[in-house]
């Protein structure tokens, strides 16, 4: 998914580079909020109690898009359209402390 959107313009960094294999999703959450960026993801367990956590200490959210839990990994065409999407016409400062679902 990261290479397609890379494709489009989009400037993205995706968990499956080698260089983030094995982090643990606090980690991946605390770089994506580093470096600006939005973060995209299926783990809606994990993230939507992390999300709370990290808004109530008061920290700034570079923005997050959930995925749906009816989307599959193999539906890459169908997940990059809903990102794609939700991503057209905004700026990064839009989406600060923005959480939508995709």
């Amino acid at each position: 998914m990261g290479k397609i959107l890379r494709e489009e313009g989009y400037d993205v960094k995706a968990a499956e580079h080698l260089e983030l294999e094995g982090w643990e999703d606090p980690d991946l959450f605390e770089l994506a909020a580093a470096e600006s960026r939005i973060f995209v993801t299926a783990n809606v367990k994990d993230f939507v109690p992390l999300v709370r956590v990290w808004v109530n200490s008061g920290r700034a959210l570079a923005g997050l898009i959930l995925l749906a839990p009816t989307l599959r990994h193999e539906q890459f065409g169908n997940i990059i359209l809903r990102v794609s999407a939700k991503l057209s016409g905004t700026t990064q400062e839009e989406w600060e402390n923005r959480t939508e679902w995709a």
